[in-house]
C-alpha cells in the first residue's frame, strides 16, 4: 500500500499547491482508486496539507476546515469517515509509520479528546520507525505538517515485492476462452498477479464486466502491461482474452511464445492452443481434442468441439465414435448425421452389418452423400431399401450416376435412379448409359429405357438388340419424340442385327426372342428348352409364321397353349415379357386378318380380341 500511496501522491502533487485540485486530481488516480479505504483519508490529509490544530483556535480550524470539505470532491467525507480510530490503527497489521501517521492526525485534528495513554504507543512506534521506513512518509512530511514527525526517520528504498502467484488459479485456468462468464469468473481471482496500479484496475474492470461485453470492447479493455510482458502468467492472461475478443490469431500466438517450467499452466496452454486453432480450421489437432480425458470444463469444451465437426475422411474406431456420440449426449449436444454415418461405415466394414442397418434406420438421410453411403450399406434390407427409393428423387443427376454403374448398390435402387436418369432426357457419360440401358432392359421398364435411348439418339445400326427391344416391347405412350426415333432407327437395327452379337446383360434365350420377334433368322434350338412341350410345338408353328415368308397366324386355341405354356415356365422378368411379346403379336395378327372378313361374327370377335388385348398391355 505504501508504494501506491507514493505513486497517488506524486501524480496529484504535479497538479499543484492548491488542495481542492490535488483532491479532485488524485480521485482519478488507479494508484490511489486500488488503495485500501483506511489510506484514502490519510492521502486526503496529506495533499490538503493539514496543520496541527490550535486548542484556544480549535472551533475557527474546523469550521474553516468543513466548509473545505463541502467545496471538495463529492464523496470525500465519506473518505475521510474511513479513518481507522486510534484503538483499530494500533491492532491492524499495517506497518508501524501507517499507525503512527493515524495517531498524529487524530492528535493533531482533536488535541482536547486525545486520550494521553495513546502517547505511550507514539512512543513505541516512533522507536520502531527508527530502523526505516518507506519513503513515501518523507514526502508525506513535507506536505502535511500534522506528521511532519515522519520526516525525522530515515527513508528505506524497499525492493519492489513479488508475491508468489497462487498455484490454484493456474489451475483454474482450464477454461474455454470463448466463455466470457468462466473467463470473468477466472480473473477475478487473479489477486497476486504482480502488475502495476492501471493494470490491476484495468484486470478488475474486466473481470466484473467482461461477461456482458462485445468482443472489441474486450480487446480495448486489455491493458498494455500485461500484452507487453514476458512474464508466463501475464501473457497467459493476455492469450486468453484476445482469443475471448475475436483476435485467435493473435492469441494463438502469444500463448505459443510462452516458457514456463509450471507444467500445469503448459498443460493448459496446449489445450486452448489446440481448441483455438481445431475452432480455426486446422483439422491437425482434432485428435487432440477428441481424445482429451478429464472433467474439467476445458477437456469437456475440447471433446464436444471435436466430435461436432469430426473429420469424414478419417477412419475412426467404432467404439471412439460411439464414445463421441455418447459424449454429445451427455453434453445436450444434437449428434450429427455425419457423426452417424461414419458409425455405419466402420460397422460396416468391420463386418457388423446387422448393427450398421440398424443404424442407418435410425439416421436421416439429408443429402447426396450420405443416399450413397446409405446404399452401400442397404444390402438386403427391404425397410432401408424402400427408405432410398422415396429419397433418390431428391438427389442429382451425378448421384444416380454413381449408383447405377456401382453394382454393390441394391439392384433396386439401381432402377430407381437409373428411371430418374432417363426422365432427364439428357446426354450421359457412356458408362453411365451402358449401366441404364442394362438396368432398365432387366427390369423390364421400356417406356424409360425408350426415353434414355431417343434422347441419347442411339443408332439402330451400332445398338440393335436394344433398339429391337424398344420395337418389341416399348408402351404406345413414350411420346411423339420416342416414337419418331423408334420408327427412323428400327429398320437400321433390323438390318445390322446380324452382324452384332447380343450385349452381355442378354442371354442368348432373351437374344433369340428378340430376333424371333423381328422377324429375323433365329436359333429355335436356344428358346424351345425354356418351355414345356406343348408350348415349344406352338413356338415352332409361330416361327414359321413370323418369317418374311410367313402369313404370321396361329390358331387361337394354339395362342392360348402357348401363353399357358409361358405362365408354367420358370423365365426372367425380360424372358417373359418377350414371350409375351409374341402371344400378342400372334393375336394382333388374328385380329387384323380376321377384321378384313366378311362374315360380322368374325369382325365382333376380332373387336372383343382386340379389346382383351388393350386392356391387357395397356
Amino acid at each position: 500500500m505504501e508504494g501506491r500511496l507514493k505513486e497517488a501522491l506524486e501524480f496529484a502533487l504535479r497538479s499543484g499547491d492548491d488542495p481542492n485540485t490535488r483532491i479532485k486530481t488524485v480521485v482519478n488516480n488507479d494508484s490511489f482508486k486500488l488503495l485500501d479505504k483506511p489510506w484514502k483519508p490519510i492521502a486526503f490529509s496529506i495533499l490538503r496539507k493539514e496543520e496541527p490544530v490550535n486548542p484556544d483556535e480549535e472551533v475557527v480550524v474546523r469550521a474553516t476546515r468543513r466548509r473545505g470539505r463541502r467545496r471538495g470532491v463529492k464523496g470525500s467525507s465519506g473518505i475521510e469517515d474511513a479513518l481507522p480510530s486510534p484503538s483499530e490503527a494500533i491492532s491492524s497489521n499495517e506497518s508501524p509509520a501507517f499507525k503512527l501517521a493515524v495517531l498524529l492526525i487524530h492528535k493533531g485534528r482533536n488535541p482536547k479528546k486525545w486520550d494521553s495513554e495513546n502517547d505511550k504507543e507514539i512512543d513505541k512506534l516512533r522507536s520502531e520507525c527508527v530502523s526505516g521506513i518507506h519513503p513515501v512518509w518523507s514526502i508525506s512530511a513535507r506536505e502535511c505538517p500534522l506528521i511532519a514527525q515522519l520526516g525525522a526517520f530515515p527513508s528505506v528504498e524497499k525492493e519492489a515485492e513479488i508475491s508468489e502467484i497462487d498455484s490454484s488459479w493456474i489451475e483454474q485456468s482450464r477454461i474455454d476462452p470463448t466463455d466470457q462468464t468462466s473467463l470473468g469468473k477466472w480473473l477475478q481471482n487473479s489477486s497476486n498477479l504482480n502488475l502495476g496500479s492501471t493494470g490491476i484496475l484495468a484486470m478488475q474492470i474486466l473481470s466484473k464486466g467482461i461477461s456482458k461485453m462485445r468482443t472489441n470492447q474486450i480487446r480495448k479493455g486489455i491493458p498494455d502491461e500485461i500484452l507487453n510482458s514476458e512474464i508466463p502468467e501475464h501473457m497467459m492472461i493476455g492469450g486468453y482474452l484476445l482469443i475471448a475478443s475475436g483476435n485467435p490469431g493473435e492469441g494463438l500466438e502469444l500463448l505459443q511464445s510462452i516458457q514456463s517450467d509450471n507444467d500445469v499452466m503448459m498443460d493448459s496452454i496446449a489445450d486452448v492452443i489446440a481448441l483455438t486453432s481445431f475452432r480455426s480450421g486446422d483439422t491437425e489437432y482434432w485428435n487432440h481434442c477428441a481424445d482429451k480425458s478429464g472433467s474439467d470444463s476445458l477437456s469437456i469444451v475440447m471433446r464436444t468441439e471435436a466430435w461436432k465437426a469430426p473429420p469424414i475422411d478419417q477412419s475412426i474406431e467404432p467404439s471412439r465414435i460411439e464414445s463421441g456420440i455418447m459424449h454429445l449426449e451427455l453434453q445436450g449436444e444434437a449428434v450429427l448425421d455425419t457423426l452417424k454415418w461414419m458409425l455405419v461405415k466402420q460397422l460396416a466394414e468391420t463386418g457388423d452389418l446387422s448393427s450398421a442397418t440398424e443404424l442407418v434406420l435410425e439416421t436421416s438421410i439429408d443429402d447426396d452423400l450420405t443416399f450413397i453411403q446409405a446404399s452401400a450399406l442397404a444390402g438386403e434390407n427391404e425397410l432401408l431399401i424402400s427408405r432410398l427409393i422415396e429419397k433418390a428423387p431428391d438427389c442429382s443427376l451425378i448421384t444416380w450416376s454413381e449408383i447405377v454403374v456401382d453394382s454393390t448398390h441394391p439392384q433396386l435402387i439401381r432402377f430407381e435412379c437409373a428411371k430418374l436418369i432417363a426422365k432427364e432426357k439428357c446426354l450421359i457419360p457412356n458408362d453411365v448409359l451402358e449401366a441404364t440401358t442394362e438396368i432398365l432392359s432387366i427390369q423390364v421398364d421400356i417406356f424409360s429405357l425408350s426415353l434414355i435411348l431417343s434422347s441419347s439418339n442411339i443408332k439402330g445400326s451400332e445398338n440393335p438388340y436394344s433398339v429391337l427391344l424398344c420395337s418389341a416391347l416399348a408402351p404406345a405412350n413414350i411420346g411423339e419424340q420416342a416414337l419418331d426415333w423408334l420408327r427412323e432407327e428400327r429398320a437400321a437395327a433390323h438390318d445390322s442385327i446380324d452382324s452384332h452379337n447380343p450385349p452381355e446383360f442378354l442371354s442368348a434365350h432373351e437374344a433369340a426372342l428378340i430376333r424371333l420377334l423381328d422377324g429375323t433368322q433365329s436359333n429355335l434350338d436356344e428358346i424351345l428348352g425354356r418351355l414345356p412341350e406343348a408350348g415349344s410345338e406352338v413356338l415352332r408353328e409361330a416361327r414359321r409364321a413370323l418369317m418374311d415368308d410367313g402369313d404370321g397366324l396361329v390358331s387361337e386355341k394354339r395362342i392360348d397353349v402357348l401363353e399357358e405354356s409361358i405362365i408354367e415356365a420358370n423365365l426372367s422378368s425380360l424372358e417373359t415379357s418377350l414371350f409375351q411379346a409374341i402371344v400378342s403379336l400372334l393375336r394382333m395378327n388374328r385380329v387384323n386378318n380376321e377384321i378384313q372378313m366378311s362374315d360380322i361374327t368374325r369382325k365382333t370377335h376380332a373387336s372383343q380380341l382386340l379389346d382383351s388385348i388393350i386392356k391387357t398391355h395397356f
